[in-house]
């Protein structure tokens, strides 16, 4: 794009931004400031003779880093811009009386949220609880807890992300039944909390779960049955396709909030919570956010394991350890998998697609004997001979390293003849036959 098509495109753009920061903020002045800095941004970094292949994907990524950093500077414990929806910053009330937050699928006023959230926070865990109040009361880091906990700071920081999710799943939940009090709502989800934990300006539990009694079985059952929900959520994601910059964005945002609402409606539906989690993973590692996309995966992996099944699990593992690699985390990366690998009911070419990865990480580090057992597993299980192939020239790589040459020609030879009986096949299995068979041959000649 050239200098005087993104000037011509620079308004629609910042108009788009200052949208997307006020749902995520909850005040039009900051969303606008904020925006209009980000576009002044990136005519300053223009005018210096810098070429941007996607100028609006840069305008927004300044955009947001912005509204973390005003995040950061206006809240005493920041929670993250995904949280602007559930917090109160008593600085800004005066300026914008009744912003309007997004929480998942919900669009309330801060008023309806204040009890929500306090509510809710007293139907956690104890061990949520004592996380979200340790982090963003006590100010604690996330290397404090995770050493209070006896686990990793990875570990911790995957702890906190879940317990954060939990917690705006009880307060989607408590809005998906509009005739209730807000209250009323939270009171019922609360189940058998002691009063103590649950103690409100004014009210205790045991009074509001009273007053809501009335409610209690229509708010246990979903408002649409799980499948249901799984479809409208395909179908919101799909909406995107064809869709172009904010649109697409915003349209793949409703997609994943979708998603989440399954497993907070249908907690038990393991498979159907293995498969939305996934699904949301792969929206948000579109959209580029990785830590979410994370967590999502994570989550996938943890309904897949309480019950969930196949093949969310591996996939969930191998999309894990494709992460770590894209950050050069190679060791995280190996332990996701080798765990895929591991994973004994999964599908056969999930299992190998794993131990692809891992054979050539274990190359990048050297590894060469474990890359060679690895490699002759894939070779053993390979559904084609084209992968067979592959697995063969891998496995005589890693041979060789070791010395161990005339293994590494036997397999060569041996792998070469399977390919040349079928390279002249008019196919597209003759034709991959053909672009390994060259392959192994100059792994022979080298």
């Amino acid at each position: 794009m050239d200098t005087e098509d993104l000037r011509h495109s620079l308004p629609r753009w910042t108009e788009h931004l200052r949208r997307y920061l006020h749902h995520r903020l909850g005040c039009r002045r900051h969303a606008a400031d904020l925006a209009q800095e980000a576009g002044t941004r990136l005519l300053a970094a223009v005018d210096r003779g810098e070429v941007f292949r996607e100028p609006r994907a840069w305008l927004f990524r300044v955009g947001h880093n912005l509204a973390v950093d005003e995040v950061r500077r206006r809240s005493p414990h920041p929670l993250g811009l995904e949280w602007q929806a559930l917090i109160v910053d008593p600085r800004t009330e005066e300026e914008d009386p009744e912003p309007v937050y997004t929480v998942g699928a919900f669009e309330r006023d801060r008023s309806e949220l204040k009890p929500l959230l306090t509510m809710a926070m007293g139907a956690l865990s104890t061990a949520d609880r004592q996380l979200l109040l340790g982090r963003y009361v006590g100010n604690r880091s996330c290397m404090d807890l995770a050493r209070a906990d006896g686990v990793s700071e990875d570990a911790g920081k995957v702890r906190l992300h879940r317990a954060r999710r939990r917690l705006a799943a009880l307060i989607e939940r408590a809005l998906r039944e509009p005739p209730l009090r807000a209250g009323a709502a939270c009171a019922v989800m609360l189940g058998a909390c002691a009063p103590c934990e649950v103690a409100t300006r004014g009210a205790t539990e045991s009074a509001v779960v009273t007053e809501a009694a009335p409610a209690a079985n229509s708010l246990r059952a979903p408002s649409a049955p799980v499948d249901e929900m799984l479809e409208s959520a395909r179908v919101s994601r799909a909406r995107a396709i064809g869709l172009r910059g904010s649109a697409r964005s915003q349209q793949l945002e409703r997609a994943a909030e979708a998603y989440a609402a399954v497993s907070a409606a249908w907690p038990d539906a393991h498979s159907a919570c293995a498969q939305a989690a996934f699904r949301r993973g792969e929206i948000l590692r579109s959209l580029e956010l990785d830590a979410a996309a994370r967590g999502a995966f994570l989550d996938a992996l943890d309904a897949a394991n309480a019950g969930g099944g196949e093949p969310w699990g591996v996939r969930a593992l191998l999309e894990l350890g494709r992460a770590a690699r894209r950050g050069n985390r190679r060791l995280e990366a190996i332990r996701s998998f080798e765990q895929a690998e591991q994973r004994m009911n999964a599908e056969l070419r999930h299992r190998n697609d794993a131990r692809e990865a891992l054979v050539e990480l274990q190359m990048e580090l050297a590894l060469w004997e474990p890359a060679a057992e690895v490699a002759a597993r894939w070779e053993r299980d390979a559904e084609s001979v084209a992968e067979e192939g592959r697995a063969a020239r891998l496995r005589a790589r890693a041979l060789q390293a070791c010395g161990r040459e005339a293994e590494a020609q036997a397999v060569l030879t041996r792998a070469a003849a399977a390919l040349a009986a079928i390279a002249p096949d008019d196919s597209p299995e003759g034709a991959a036959a053909t672009r390994v068979l060259q392959e192994l041959r100059a792994v022979a000649d080298g």
